[in-house]
């Protein structure tokens, strides 16, 4: 149950403090009166971050077995959080030809975001299933690094002459 839980609170974006909250013991006790709500603190510290780790393995080992992957971002704020948060999503087809995809990364964006970028694909065992970094900021475009120098520039040629 307490996986239960904890896959509730990450759902549906809940505190972990909603375990001490009067109304949600009751449904609880209600439900199962034998049961025992873990602490916030337990939530917090192992049941949400094995919660993590088991589907951070799972996503690892799909990725790893895409032949190539295609990553997006976004650089955003939110009402709680007056920093800009930088989002790394991964996209990839499966063997069956379905689209798949997962966030990856949510931090705060620091000066060097290419090292950022760099950083997180290496967290993921992306080196080599990405060759291209592309953004567009309002009317700009960007290319960070393309490991395919006549991609590259053919790339280059096409957003210069549309630009």
């Amino acid at each position: 149950m307490h996986k239960i839980v904890a896959q509730m609170i990450a759902l549906d974006d809940q505190p972990y403090s909603i375990v001490n909250d009067h109304g949600f013991r009751q449904v609880i006790h209600a439900l199962e009166p034998r049961y025992q709500l873990p602490s916030d603190t337990y939530l917090r510290t192992v049941a949400v971050p094995d919660l993590y780790q088991s589907l951070r393995s799972k996503v690892v080992t799909v990725i790893t077995d895409a032949e190539y992957v295609s990553m997006t971002t976004d650089i955003w704020t939110t009402s709680m959080c007056t920093e800009s948060l930088l989002s790394l999503t991964s996209h990839w087809i499966d063997g069956s030809w379905k689209r798949k995809s997962a966030i990856l990364h949510t931090s705060h964006p620091t000066a060097n975001i290419k090292e950022k970028f760099l950083k997180m694909m290496d967290n993921w065992n992306l080196d080599g299933k990405v060759g291209l970094l592309f953004f567009k900021i309002s009317y700009w475009y960007f290319v960070m690094f393309s490991r395919d120098s006549y991609f590259y520039s053919y790339l280059l040629n096409y957003l210069l002459t549309r630009a």
